[in-house]
């Protein structure tokens, strides 16, 4: 496991302890204190600490100084990077110490070249602070789309930052009150706030894409990554598009396999999953290795509605012919209490995931399978295989009309729909300006309430209303051009929060570098480019991922149209098999404090609505009233039983 953390003492008195006071507990939140260092300049003292083995975990981390071109420099980090020859090159390293350099070792040099620039330069997964003698300031950053975490506490007295919640309320002066606008936030739209919030009052975490410099005098924060700024592309042609994009696949897959490794991907049987089993295997076939599998099926006598993907993952094995399988089978009757308390003991935070049992279940499979890098396919339908429907939209806003019939009739020949159906979908009400499309939804649904189990005291004290957080995210998805709704995703907060989690909770219970190779800043940066035309051809969505991957994919998955169950296809059964535990659970703690925030018997009556059902029926109030509210009433039970919340 990694763990680093950082701490800058501005040379106030805090609770009346001495210069140096702070540093023992820091060193009590550690594994090891022989990683410690304590650095002090003209009495101001700064103490980094780094515990993990680069070959083991993949995240570098380094506390002792280094001499860099002759500035003095502390490092704490999570960093694993991915433009190594780049960076070798425009450092003018020889060969022999490009070869010798670590992760860490290279991040100090670029710092100790570019200073604030540095993260511009660095592709990969980062999270880091750096002690600049010289210059007497901290500086931290986090990477493009925050895979690695980076939470900090700012006060006038001391300024800490960690790359987990644990470390950081270690320190005993950093408080631990929970954030009551932030858990309605989650239970009305999935999200915790304003970037940089979290769900505790006195902590917030370093936005993706964002650096910050913390001197004596007090915290800067600079935004350096701005992919709103990139302008479009103009390709001569199809095959140009679809060059580049595979070629930036496999760049990005093949940057995450490290050399003698045990790599494993969890292989879902969707484009992603499969696209990235399918180049990781190639590069691992040429080192003469094998990828393991890991894949979530329903047991093989099940005999519910639903259907798992495992004809698609057998077609990847298949093709490849060095890909070990190695099949998850969670039973029916897992509830999904206990894997909650274990992310909530983990992270000391409230878990995004909603099938936290799987993801705990896949780990353990790695595990036992030796594995020390996972590959995901998470987030490559946001971006790398968009899954929107507007590019037809948007050829009708550019008014390229004869292209965007052409894709209309495509599409109600290729999905067997109604005219009627295919233009209210995707020409009516997109191009509707926003006060018809309200009025539209209001005539056709009522004036619905939004499907949420906040309870009113949580409402009134955080003020949490339907206008308040709004933007309607639906309504954006379903309206707004293929490069706008990816800007969107981009922003810090989005999907940071969901991201960074998965990476601790593997790296800390299973010693597993979960790695987003469809999150490669490379590829993103295509994506937000690429015309809207690209992306829905011929009657196909994704279809630019889709082409591009023409002869990698098997044709099975590559034509497939539908889309699995993320890993879980019975989330609908297994809810409604272990209705009873959560009912009773909820019965044991009918005095909890968590029932002060999420409203009891709407959570219980919408459990009860839930019925087993295949993807394409699930129910909406499964993830945003079950789910979160699950999330929530055994996040908020967990810390007052904890006693480390002085607040709830």
């Amino acid at each position: 496991m990694t763990v680093w953390a950082a701490a800058f003492y501005r040379g106030a008195v805090i609770g009346g302890a001495s210069n140096g006071a702070p540093w023992p507990a820091l060193l009590g939140a550690c594994t090891s204190p022989a990683g410690v260092a304590v650095h002090a300049v003209d009495g101001t003292p700064v103490a980094l600490y780094g515990a993990g083995d680069e070959t083991a975990s993949g995240a570098a981390v380094a506390a002792a100084p280094v001499l860099v071109d002759g500035d003095a420099c502390l490092l704490a980090a999570s960093v694993r990077l991915d433009n190594r020859a780049e960076l070798c090159a425009a450092l003018a390293l020889c060969p022999s110490a490009a070869a010798t350099c670590s992760d860490a070792d290279l991040l100090l040099r670029a710092y100790a070249r570019w200073k604030d620039q540095c993260p511009q330069r660095l592709l990969g997964d980062f999270a880091f602070a750096i002690w600049d003698r010289r210059r007497e300031l901290l500086f931290a950053a986090r990477d493009c789309l925050g895979v690695r975490a980076l939470y900090y506490f700012d006060s006038p007295a001391i300024f800490a930052c960690a790359g987990n919640l644990g470390a950081l309320f270690s320190l005993p002066f950093v408080p631990c009150r929970l954030r009551a606008v932030a858990i309605a936030d989650y239970l009305e739209v999935g999200g915790y706030g304003p970037p940089g919030t979290t769900i505790y009052e006195d902590v917030r975490v370093l936005p993706s894409g964002h650096s910050m410099t913390v001197r004596r005098g007090g915290t800067t924060p600079s935004r350096y990554w701005t992919p709103e700024a990139l302008a479009p592309l103009s390709y001569r042609n199809d095959a140009d598009y679809e060059a580049d994009l595979r070629e930036r696949i496999v760049q990005a897959v093949c940057c995450r396999v490290d050399a003698g490794r045990p790599t494993a991907v969890h292989l879902s049987g969707g484009l992603d999953s499969s696209a990235i089993a399918s180049v990781a295997a190639t590069k691992l076939r040429e080192q003469g290795r094998r990828l393991v599998a890991l894949s979530s099926i329903l047991a093989d006598d099940y005999s519910g509605v639903e259907v798992d993907e495992r004809e698609y993952m057998r077609a990847v094995a298949a093709q490849q012919g060095n890909v070990d399988v190695r099949w998850v089978r969670a039973p029916l009757n897992v509830a999904p209490l206990e894997a909650i308390g274990q992310y909530c003991e983990t992270l000391s935070d409230m878990p995004f995931s909603f099938v936290p049992y799987i993801d705990l279940a896949l780990g353990e499979a790695g595990r036992e399978a030796g594995v020390e890098v996972v590959l995901s396919g998470f987030g490559g339908d946001f971006f790398a295989s968009w899954r929107g429907s507007t590019a037809i939209r948007e050829l009708f806003a550019t008014g390229r009309w004869f292209a965007a019939a052409a894709e209309l009739a495509a599409l109600r020949r290729e999905e067997h729909r109604s005219w009627l159906s295919i233009l209210r979908e995707h020409a009516i009400q997109p191009l509707l300006p926003p006060a018809a499309r309200r009025l539209y939804r209001r005539l056709r649904h009522g004036n619905r309430r939004r499907a949420s189990c906040t309870h009113p005291w949580l409402a009134a004290r955080a003020g949490a209303s339907r206008d308040r957080l709004d933007p309607d995210l639906a309504d954006f998805i379903t309206t707004r051009s293929p490069r706008r709704q990816m800007l969107q995703l981009m922003k810090p907060g989005r999907l940071e929060h969901a991201i960074s989690q998965c990476v601790r909770m593997f790296d800390a219970t299973y010693s597993q570098d979960v790695r987003f190779p469809l999150l490669d800043r490379r590829v993103i940066e295509l994506m937000i480019r690429v015309p809207p035309e690209q992306l829905q051809r011929h009657g196909w969505s994704r279809s630019l991922f889709r082409r591009a991957l023409r002869g990698v994919l098997p044709e099975a998955v590559r034509q497939r149209r539908d889309k699995g169950g993320a890993f879980d296809p019975a989330i609908q059964s297994r809810l409604a098999a272990t209705r009873g535990q959560v009912e009773q659970w909820a019965h044991d703690r009918a005095a909890s404090a968590c029932w002060r925030y999420v409203d009891r018997r709407r959570l219980l009556d919408a459990l009860a609505a839930v019925r087993p059902a295949r993807r394409e029926h699930w129910s909406a109030t499964t993830f945003t009233i079950v789910g979160r509210g699950t999330n929530v009433a055994c996040f908020v039970d967990w810390l007052e039983r904890s006693g480390r919340c002085t607040s709830l």
